[in-house]
C-alpha cells in the first residue's frame, strides 16, 4: 500500500550534511555527536553496506533513517528525527519508514533488522514497536555516556 503524504514531506537520499543541519530530539543528542564526527570516508564506507534517505519540509531536515547491513540476512537500523516532528509529519514518518524496513528487508534479503533504543526515552520504545521491532533485552552501559539501551529486532 503506497504511503499517502498528507503534508509537504519530501524523502530523499541522505547526506551527511543533514546530521548537522537537524534540530535532534534531546535524548537522541548522544547520537547526534556519534554521526557529527564521523569522516567523508565513514560516510562513504556506510553509504556501500546500507541505504539512508532523509525527510524534509521545505527547507527544515525532519528526520534521517538507515539500514546498514552487517553481513547476510543481518542489519541494524538508525533514525534520527527532529524535535520539531509532530502529528502529521511524525505519522507519514513513521508510515514511511516502516515501508521503508520492508523495502530493505526485500531488497537486501534480510533475516533481522535490529537497533537499540535507549533505556530512558519511552516515546522511542512506543515508536520500535509501532514499526514491528521486538524487545530483545537490556544492553547495561551500551551507550557513549555509560547510559543503557534496549536491543530491538525486527525478524522474518
Amino acid at each position: 500500500m503506497p504511503v499517502q503524504n498528507a503534508t509537504r514531506v519530501q524523502i530523499r537520499e541522505f547526506r551527511p550534511d543533514d546530521v548537522q543541519l537537524m534540530a535532534v530530539q534531546d535524548r537522541q543528542i548522544g547520537d547526534y555527536h556519534i554521526l557529527r564526527c564521523m569522516t567523508d570516508d565513514d560516510w562513504e564506507r556506510a553509504s556501500k553496506l546500507g541505504v539512508s534517505r532523509t525527510a524534509y519540509e521545505g527547507p527544515t531536515i525532519l528526520g534521517s533513517a538507515g539500514v546498514i547491513k552487517l553481513w547476510t540476512g543481518r542489519a541494524v537500523a538508525w533514525a534520527l528525527l527532529s524535535k520539531h516532528v509532530h502529528g502529521r509529519e511524525m505519522l507519514y514518518i513513521t508510515r514511511w519508514v516502516l515501508c521503508f524496513l520492508v523495502w530493505c528487508e526485500q531488497d537486501m534479503e534480510l533475516r533481522r533488522i535490529e537497533t537499540s533504543v535507549r533505556c530512558d526515552f519511552p516515546q522511542a520504545h512506543r515508536w520500535a514497536n509501532m514499526l514491528g521491532f521486538v524487545n530483545e533485552g537490556k544492553m547495561l552501559r551500551y551507550n557513549p555516556d555509560g547510559t543503557s539501551s534496549f536491543l530491538y529486532a525486527r525478524t522474518r
